[in-house]
């Protein structure tokens, strides 16, 4: 197995993403669950992925057919998030949730 992914492995990445997407328009109301959103940079071998994110969230948070879907975004390193996702009309709700201490459950 090759350490880094190739552009045909990227691009099949970014066209699994883009038709969990359109099941999500298709089947919503919908929840879309992201784990590890630190790991999404712009930076790094996967701005195809991060690209194809912020498009579909700025525009599907104007379009009406498409309102009803709900993105929630979890990490555990809120600084390494890149900028971009918590822009307007993208990811632009943050809610701070920590878990309790084991003495306090």
């Amino acid at each position: 197995m090759q350490p880094y992914p190739t552009s045909a492995e990227k691009l099949l990445q970014g066209s699994h993403q883009l038709l969990q997407f359109e099941l999500a328009k298709a089947m919503s109301p919908c929840i879309i669950w992201i784990t590890n959103i630190h790991d999404l940079d712009v930076n790094e071998s996967n701005y195809f992925s991060l690209g194809l994110l912020v498009n579909h969230l700025s525009r599907d948070c104007e379009r009406c057919s498409t309102g009803n879907i709900f993105v929630i975004a979890w990490t555990h390193i809120p600084q390494k998030v890149d900028p971009i996702l918590i822009a307007p009309n993208i990811l632009n709700t943050c809610f701070k949730i920590r878990r309790l201490l084991i003495p306090q459950q």
